[in-house]
C-alpha cells in the first residue's frame, strides 16, 4: 500500500461549504490587497469574448440568494499585478491551443498542457466568482484555496469535441454551474462556438482509471486529510463518460507513486516539492490508455444537439461520481453532529446533481427518442 497525504499538495475541494468575499484578496495567490496595484481579471478572457461574440451577451445566474442576468464579458474579480502579468502567458497559450483544435491541427503535448492549466484556472475562477455572487446569508467561512492553490495540483481529465462550424454554433455555454458547484468545483463544461471542452480534476482521478487502484479517503471535521492508494484493486467504481469525445489526461502524484504504478514521469511539479507530473495521456471511452496524445480532434458529424447534451451530462456524471467518493470516505474521527452535517451536505449536493442528470436525460430523449442510463 502506498500512503500519500495530499494536504501538502492542495486543500481539498469543499463540499457544502460556501466561502466569504474575495473582494479584498487576489483570486490567484490569495494575498490580501494592501495598497499594491491590482487589476480586474476577466475569468472569461478578452480573446474568448471576441471569439464567441460575448460583448453584449448575458448569463442567467440561479443560485441560493441570487437570480439575475450578468454580462458574460464582465465575469471576473480583482487580482494583484504580479499574478495578472504571470497569467497573460497562460491566456496566450490557451488561445493558441483553442485555435489548433478549431483548425483541426494535430495537438501537441504543449497544446494539451495549456488547455489543462487554463481550464483549471477558469473552473476555479468561476467558482470564486460565483461565491461572490451568493447572498451574505449563505456564506460561512473563508476560502480554502484560490486559483494558484488548485492549478495543476490534482489529476486532470480533458474532453474535447469539435462540431461543424456554422451560424447555430456561436456563443459560449457554461455547463455544470448548478448549486452543487459552489461546494464541489471539480468539473465544468464550456461550449465555445463549435468546440466543447470539459474539465474534470480530482485527487488520483486519472490514476485510478488507467491502473487498478483503490483510493481510500479519510476526513476530519469534514475536510479530507489523507489518501491511501491500494494497488491491484478490482471492481472499483469507475466514471462512465458518454459521447465519444477526444479524451486526454495527466497524473499528478507523489514521486514514489510513479514507479510503484508504472506511470512515466514528464517533469517534477513546479508547484509541489516531492511531486511530479505525467506526460499527456490519451484515453479511450473507458478511460483506459489508448493512442498517443498528439492527434487532431475530428469533426463530429452526427446529431450535434444530442451530442452536446451528452457532453453536458458528462459534467454531472463526474460530479455525482466525486460526491459518492466523498460519501465513502472514512469519517470515524468526526463526532456525531459533524457526521450528520456532512452527510446532509453530501445528500443535498447529490440530489442537485441527480436533478440535473434527469433534466438532461429528458432533453436527450426528446432529441433522439432514446433513454440514457
Amino acid at each position: 500500500m502506498s500512503d500519500a497525504s495530499h494536504a501538502a499538495a492542495s486543500a481539498p475541494d469543499p463540499v457544502g461549504t460556501v466561502m466569504t468575499s474575495t473582494k479584498k484578496s487576489c483570486i490567484f495567490c490569495g494575498a490580501a490587497f494592501a495598497g499594491q496595484k491590482r487589476n480586474f481579471e476577466h475569468i472569461i478572457p478578452a480573446w474568448l469574448v471576441r471569439e464567441a461574440d460575448l460583448r453584449s451577451r448575458d448569463m442567467q445566474v440561479e443560485l441560493p440568494g441570487i437570480s439575475r442576468k450578468v454580462a458574460m464579458s464582465r465575469i471576473g474579480l480583482k487580482v494583484c499585478k504580479g499574478c495578472n502579468d504571470a497569467d497573460s502567458d497562460l491566456e496566450a497559450r490557451a488561445k493558441e491551443a483553442y485555435l489548433a483544435v478549431k483548425g483541426g491541427e494535430d495537438l501537441s503535448d504543449a497544446h494539451i498542457y495549456a488547455m489543462l492549466d487554463w481550464l483549471d484556472k477558469v473552473r476555479i475562477g468561476l467558482w470564486l466568482w460565483l461565491i461572490e455572487q451568493v447572498g451574505e446569508e449563505f456564506r460561512t467561512g473563508a476560502p480554502k484555496f484560490r486559483i494558484n492553490g488548485r492549478l495543476g495540483r490534482k489529476d486532470r481529465l480533458l474532453l474535447i469535441q469539435r462540431y461543424p462550424e456554422g451560424p447555430p454554433m456561436r456563443g459560449l455555454a457554461l455547463q455544470g454551474l448548478g448549486e452543487f458547484y459552489i461546494g464541489l468545483p471539480s468539473a465544468i463544461g464550456l461550449l465555445v462556438n463549435n468546440i466543447s471542452l470539459t474539465s474534470i480534476s480530482s485527487d488520483f482521478l486519472a490514476l485510478r482509471h488507467i491502473r487498478n487502484v483503490r483510493v481510500l479517503q479519510s476526513s476530519t471535521m469534514g475536510d479530507l486529510t489523507g489518501f491511501s492508494l491500494v494497488p491491484d484493486a478490482v471492481d472499483e467504481p469507475r466514471l462512465k463518460l458518454l459521447g465519444g469525445a477526444s479524451t486526454f489526461a495527466q497524473c499528478i502524484l507523489p514521486d514514489a507513486d510513479f514507479a510503484e504504478f508504472d506511470i512515466p514521469v514528464h517533469a517534477s511539479s513546479s508547484r509541489e516539492p516531492g511531486w511530479s507530473v505525467s506526460p499527456v495521456l490519451r484515453l479511450d471511452g473507458n478511460l483506459r490508455e489508448a493512442a498517443p496524445a498528439t492527434a487532431s480532434v475530428p469533426v463530429f458529424t452526427g446529431n450535434v444537439a444530442a451530442n452536446s447534451v451528452l457532453m453536458e451530462r458528462n459534467v454531472y456524471e463526474a460530479a455525482a461520481f466525486l460526491i459518492r467518493d466523498l460519501q465513502r470516505a472514512d469519517n470515524h474521527e468526526l463526532d456525531t453532529e459533524a457526521k450528520e452535517a456532512l452527510s446532509t451536505d453530501l445528500r443535498n449536493a447529490l440530489a442537485s446533481v441527480e436533478a440535473g442528470r434527469r433534466e438532461l436525460g429528458m432533453e436527450y430523449q426528446s432529441l433522439t427518442g432514446l433513454q440514457l442510463p
